[in-house]
């Protein structure tokens, strides 16, 4: 969904299947426009299809009236595509009725073929996991993608980040956190070659059995020093209504993130979008301005994320969980937004969750000498020191008490 109320089709989905199957194949390479007020469908740019790759609304700014969507990985053209995973990464600029498609400043680091990608409070984009070729073209003789990357849509250049310790190249999901980190976790790959499910020898291609575990990711901005701490957020804000933050101190704040709640899936999660808000701030009391429609912000529950100014970067706060929407009732202003994740023992990370020292990567070889503040860090097991930081939101909790050795 488009700030415009028109729905996008960008070329991307999973693109799998003998030629000719679908007499439309051809015009997969254009974008097409839902207009629903109209009900009427047009043809856009020639943007080449793109099989599993995965793409995200960058996030929207006042006055709300152009949308950039980031399109990163995958497989080129038609079904069945090129059985080889792309780096390419292209943006494509929406305002009005007009568009711009072209190549992003920097391409990924790594080739990419059904992956994840979480945006972050500070406005960047988190790549994780995927493999190198399209698996089910070849299923058990794809090689993972570990290692993560960032991207920035200021520079438009992808950063090389932490490895995930597990392999994740097929139904593999990552989903932001309240507090700011990264979930990511699960896999199911194809059986080798259609046939039996097993790992071909002497280790050189990807895991071919199905991993139930979990990882945490900590980006660069959990080690830059202590995190602002929200002090109240109203339970649920009205489109274009004004309402009041109130902080724990006196912080410089740089932006205010709201970020929808993400439902990721099979490749792809078309409801995750970010939101940066106006505000003004007076002392520890943020006057803020909620999203004008539901073109810009659809009604739901939402991550309100408050960044303070660093000489390192922003720093964001722990997530307030706001409901937007038209039908928010007088007592919502005034009610607390819960914040689930908050720790207020912590004597240095006021109210966040902030990683210990044991929370750095597992790099490969590949990021020699990065401090965590460049790379982040990346850890497997997930009994955390701080009880605060074992709260996870409803659903995950089950799927986390797993034992590794059990999970394969």
């Amino acid at each position: 969904l488009m700030a415009n109320g028109k729905i996008l089709f960008n070329g991307v989905g999973q693109n799998f299947g003998p030629n000719g199957t679908d007499f439309e194949e051809a015009t997969f390479n254009f974008q097409k426009i839902w207009a629903p007020t109209t009900k009427k469908r047009s043809m856009g740019e020639l943007v080449c299809s793109r099989g599993s790759a995965w793409q995200d609304l960058l996030p929207l700014k006042a006055p709300y009236d152009e949308g950039k969507v980031l399109v990163f990985g995958g497989t080129v053209v038609m079904p069945p595509g090129f059985l080889m995973a792309t780096n390419l990464s292209t943006i494509t600029t929406f305002k009005g009725d007009k568009s711009e498609h072209r190549l992003t400043k920097g391409q990924l680091n790594n080739r990419r073929w059904f992956h994840s990608g979480t945006i972050l409070p500070d406005g960047t984009i988190f790549a994780s996991s995927g493999g190198d070729k399209d698996s089910l073209q070849a299923p058990g003789y794809e090689i993972a993608i570990r290692q993560a990357e960032i991207f920035d849509p200021a520079t438009e250049t992808w950063k090389a980040v932490a490895s995930e310790n597990r392999d994740r190249h097929y139904h593999e999901t990552a989903t932001l956190l309240p507090d700011g980190r990264v979930l990511s976790g699960g896999m199911s790959s194809v059986a080798t070659m259609y046939g039996h499910r097993r790992d071909q020898k002497y280790g050189f291609f990807a895991n071919n059995e199905k991993d139930s575990s979990f990882e945490i990711y900590s980006p660069p901005y959990l080690f830059r020093g202590d995190r602002p701490e929200i002090d109240f957020a109203p339970s649920g804000v009205a489109w274009g209504s004004d309402f009041d933050v109130t902080m724990k101190g006196t912080d410089e704040i740089e932006s205010i993130a709201l970020i929808r709640t993400g439902s990721p899936q099979h490749g792809l999660d078309t409801d995750i979008r970010s939101i940066e808000l106006e505000f003004k701030q007076d002392g520890n009391k943020l006057a803020v301005t909620a999203p004008p429609s539901g073109n810009v912000a659809p009604p739901g529950y939402y991550m309100l994320f408050v960044n303070k100014k660093s000489d390192k970067g922003v720093i964001p706060s722990v997530a307030a969980m706001v409901r937007v929407g038209d039908l928010i009732s007088p007592q919502a202003l005034t009610t607390p937004a819960a914040i689930p994740m908050q720790d207020p023992t912590g004597p240095a990370s006021k109210g966040s969750a902030t990683p210990d020292e044991d929370s750095s990567m597992n790099d490969f070889r590949e990021c020699t000498g990065c401090t965590k503040e460049e790379r982040g860090g990346a850890r497997s097991e997930l009994q955390q020191s701080n009880p605060a930081l074992q709260q996870l939101p409803i659903g995950a909790v089950a799927a986390i008490v797993v034992d590794d050795e059990e999970a394969g």
